[in-house]
C-alpha cells in the first residue's frame, strides 16, 4: 500500500492509502520514490497468526482527485556513489522520521535527511544514532484519552 497525497488537496486527512496497482498512472513517481529510499521494501509472507478483522470499509471518495507529480525533479546521475548516512550522531542530520514499519526483519524506520536523501534503517540503529528524534517521533504519534474530572485515581495528593 502507498500513501498518496492528491493534487489540489493539501490537508493531511485527504491523503489515502492505495494499492500499488491503483497507481499505474504514476509508475515513474512510485519508482523514483522507492529509489530515493534505498529500494523497494521487502514484505513478509502472511502468517497463520490471528488478527482482529477491520471494522471499517473503504471510504467513499467525495470528489475526483488527481495524483501529484514531482515538480521538476530529475533522477540522480547513475555514476553517483551510493550515499551513506553520517558517522556518529544523526540528531542534527535528520529532517524527519516518516514512519516505522514492521517487516520480517523487524521494525524498519524510514528517514528523510536534511540533504534531501531518504533511507531506511532498523530501529535499534536509529535508537542509538538519534534517540531524541525517535522520542520526538513517538511523542507526535501519541493518542491521548480524555478522562473525566471526577477520576481521582491519578491525581496528586493535596
Amino acid at each position: 500500500m502507498l500513501l498518496v497525497k492528491w493534487k489540489g488537496y493539501e490537508k493531511k486527512s485527504d491523503m489515502t492509502w492505495e494499492p500499488e496497482e491503483n497507481c499505474a498512472g504514476a509508475k515513474d513517481v512510485v519508482e523514483e520514490y522507492f529509489e530515493s529510499i534505498g529500494g523497494r521494501p521487502k514484505y513478509s509472507a502472511p502468517t497463520n497468526k490471528r488478527s482482529r478483522p477491520s471494522t471499517s470499509g473503504t471510504p467513499a471518495a467525495s470528489k475526483k482527485k488527481t495524483k501529484t507529480t514531482p515538480s521538476n525533479e530529475s533522477p540522480a546521475p547513475i555514476d553517483e556513489p551510493k550515499w551513506k548516512p553520517p558517522a556518529g550522531s544523526w540528531e542534527d542530520e535528520i529532517q524527519a522520521i516518516d514512519t516505522i514499519e514492521k517487516t520480517e526483519k523487524g521494525l524498519i524506520c524510514y528517514i528523510q535527511w536534511s540533504n534531501g536523501k531518504k533511507s531506511q534503517h532498523e530501529v535499534h540503529t536509529v535508537y542509538k544514532k538519534a534517540p531524541q528524534r525517535m522520542l520526538k517521533f513517538y511523542e507526535q504519534h501519541l493518542v491521548f484519552k480524555e478522562t473525566s474530572s471526577s477520576n481521582q485515581a491519578y491525581k496528586d495528593d493535596e
